[in-house]
């Protein structure tokens, strides 16, 4: 279908996907005549996201991104839904005539998380506009004034922080080694939460096994939610996009919406920080769907705080699926290393 260099420079941009504590669940397996899409489960987030709705929007994005990236490589490809969750299958590519897209590699490498501090970038009509043309159909999206939505914000960082499942998850997650040599592959290092080398041992110590109970115990949540409240400390918008389905072929289409979505908002030299914790926890989640309106029958996918930043570090990526020698990226000099999978 496509040949072993082409692909890995696909891979190399598609990687760039966004996806909940940088998992980056996705996994691809080369057939006959099309690529597999897998996820692997032990890079689903089950505490923190039980009903599988970051995971699915991950892969959506993720497809969206490599049907990008190989569109660029002149090798355009089809996405084939085959959805079974128990055997960790999300469907196939395979090639097809021209996928008609308007974003590039360049417009992915572009596409950044930053959880620095934000300049306001309130967005007038035509931009809400452009936004919407991102999306699917059945799918929409709302600007929220950050100032109605901040005491949401230290409600549902409060809950994060108390719950010790999810912060016990959220610590595997965390690459706040302080060793030169330490080069991870995945999750959140410190230079990606915008942290300072005190700033990430005090939160690696607070959040150790040894040292959480007790710190939970006399009022971490509170605190790490009065620190969290600088997200959206400034006048502007956060994005809330939302959808009329629920199901996960709905979600994976959801999550393609939302990378083109992020692409459109780079575009225009913004950035974007998921905020979801606004809806992993139920009173938020419905204060918050109160604000948008929502109606009836819909629900909130995904919370997108939104602004002008300096350029945020670039976040790691894992070693692609299954190729198996060094291929450097042409665009941006990132370089891949692709290792068998068995």
């Amino acid at each position: 279908m496509i040949d072993v260099d082409t692909l890995a420079r696909i891979e190399c941009i598609a990687w760039r996907a966004p996806s909940a504590h940088n998992t980056q669940p996705w996994r691809l397996v080369p057939e006959d005549d099309a690529i597999r899409i897998e996820f692997e489960p032990q890079r689903w987030l089950a505490v923190a996201d039980p009903n599988r709705r970051d995971l699915l929007l991950s892969l959506g994005a993720f497809t969206e991104a490599f049907l990008i990236a190989a569109a660029g490589e002149r090798r355009p490809c089809c996405f084939e839904p085959d959805i079974d969750i128990a055997r960790h299958r999300i469907g196939r590519f395979r090639a097809a005539p021209g996928y008609a897209t308007d974003y590039s590699a360049d417009d992915l490498i572009a596409r950044r998380t930053s959880r620095l501090a934000f300049a306001p970038a309130p967005l007038g009509a035509e931009a809400m506009a452009d936004l919407c043309d991102a999306l699917s159909t059945g799918h929409g999206v709302a600007a929220v004034n950050n100032v109605d939505l901040l005491p949401l914000l230290m409600a549902a960082d409060r809950a994060v922080f108390a719950d010790a499942d999810v912060v016990g998850e959220l610590r595997d997650w965390l690459r706040l080694s302080l060793r030169r040599d330490a080069s991870p592959s995945d999750g959140l290092t410190a230079a990606c939460l915008g942290l300072k080398c005190w700033q990430a041992a005090m939160l690696r110590a607070v959040l150790s096994e040894r040292v959480y109970p007790t710190a939970r115990r006399i009022g971490l949540p509170m605190l790490l939610a009065f620190v969290g409240r600088t997200a959206l400390a400034h006048e502007g918008d956060t994005l809330v996009l939302t959808s009329e389905r629920a199901g996960a072929a709905d979600l994976i289409a959801a999550g393609r919406g939302l990378l083109r979505l992020w692409l459109t908002l780079a575009r225009r030299g913004l950035h974007a920080q998921p905020l979801s914790q606004l809806i992993d926890f139920a009173g938020t989640r419905e204060a918050l769907g109160e604000l948008v309106r929502l109606p009836a029958g819909s629900r909130i996918l995904a919370v997108l705080r939104v602004g002008y930043s300096a350029r945020p570090a670039l976040s790691p990526r894992r070693q692609g699926s299954h190729l198996t020698r060094p291929i450097d990226c042409p665009k941006n000099g990132i370089h891949a290393k692709f290792a068998d999978v068995e």
